[in-house]
């Protein structure tokens, strides 16, 4: 389930005690296994509202749970999440299977295929060996 502004519904954004509100009930209440909260270094009513998300989660022992969609911005995304308290990056890379095959891994670069999911260990572990091409 998706929380980023606009991606269900066109022109609809929340503030960010609603996208709280509404993480609560999906996490709790419905206890949906996981949630993308929103998409990295947008603005600062997102950062406030992945804050808030993340803190809420830890204390009830679900931050595995929370997602947030990053880009291969040269470690932004990184960055952003990190400072959020996020410990899940969903990774957009654009590029063909043939690019991130053979002519992205052969030049010993790291590509993701289209999406990859990212924990905080593996984060913060692998960000000085993460190419961003």
């Amino acid at each position: 389930s998706t929380l980023r502004d606009g991606e269900q519904t066109s022109g609809v954004s929340f503030l960010p005690h609603e996208k709280l509100m509404i993480a609560r009930m999906l996490l709790r209440d419905l206890n949906v296994d996981h949630i993308e909260i929103a998409s990295a270094n947008v603005s600062e009513g997102e950062m406030e509202a992945v804050r808030m998300i993340c803190r809420y989660a830890g204390k009830i022992g679900r931050i595995d749970s929370v997602e947030v969609l990053g880009f291969v911005d040269g470690k932004q995304s990184v960055d952003w999440l990190l400072d959020c308290g996020a410990q899940t990056l969903n990774l957009l890379a654009k590029g063909s299977l043939k690019h991130c095959v053979q002519d992205t891994i052969t030049k010993a670069k790291y590509c993701a295929l289209p999406w990859l999911r990212l924990r905080k260990y593996d984060i913060i572990k692998q960000s000085e060996r993460i190419y961003y091409g």
